[in-house]
């Protein structure tokens, strides 16, 4: 979804996912992702994804920075749940200034199809993801940032998700003219 929104909108965004995507991370195993060494500490952080940075030493910080972390909560407890959805998850984090918690409840499957996004709830998840967000690899940039504007006009003022954030995040980076 993130390669979709993204591809559509022409922006350099980098999804990361365990085993590039093909697992999830759950929200129970976050804290043990995010103290894995690609995200222990700014240094190695920046190595690794090449983000830009200004300062040095203990004032370097990130410029141009969110990590958007997109999590389903129908494989956690409500208190789990609800220390991921405010942010205190990353308390001490050095991140913490820099994450959105995006949730989907219970999950991203349910969310789409109450949204009127798909017409039913897959039970074979294999190619529907693929099929339902394309990744725009065509230099022809006609009609992709209105894919991405209707997808958000679904979810606007869902109760259920947040990822209208993410997708206004991304069509603000936009440039406007």
């Amino acid at each position: 979804m993130v390669r979709y929104i993204s591809s559509n909108l022409r922006l350099p965004v980098v999804p990361y996912g365990k085993d590039k995507g093909r697992h999830s991370i759950q929200i129970t195993r976050l804290t043990d992702e995010l103290a894995s060494q690609n995200f222990r500490s700014i240094d190695e952080f920046v190595e690794t994804f090449c983000v830009e940075t200004s300062g040095r030493g203990k004032s370097k910080r990130l410029l141009n920075f969110k990590l958007f972390i997109i999590m389903d909560t129908d494989d956690c407890t409500d208190k789990q749940r609800d220390y991921y959805i405010s942010g205190r998850m990353f308390s001490g984090h050095w991140l913490r200034e820099y994450i959105v918690p995006i949730y989907n409840t219970p999950n991203l499957d349910i969310v789409l199809y109450k949204a009127g996004i798909i017409d039913s709830i897959p039970l074979d998840k294999g190619d529907f993801y693929e099929n339902i967000f394309p990744i725009n690899k065509d230099s022809d940039k006609s009609g992709t940032v209105d894919e991405v504007v209707d997808f958000q006009s679904h979810l606007l003022g869902r109760t259920d998700t947040n990822l209208s954030v993410l997708t206004g995040y991304m069509l603000d980076l936009l440039p406007h003219d």
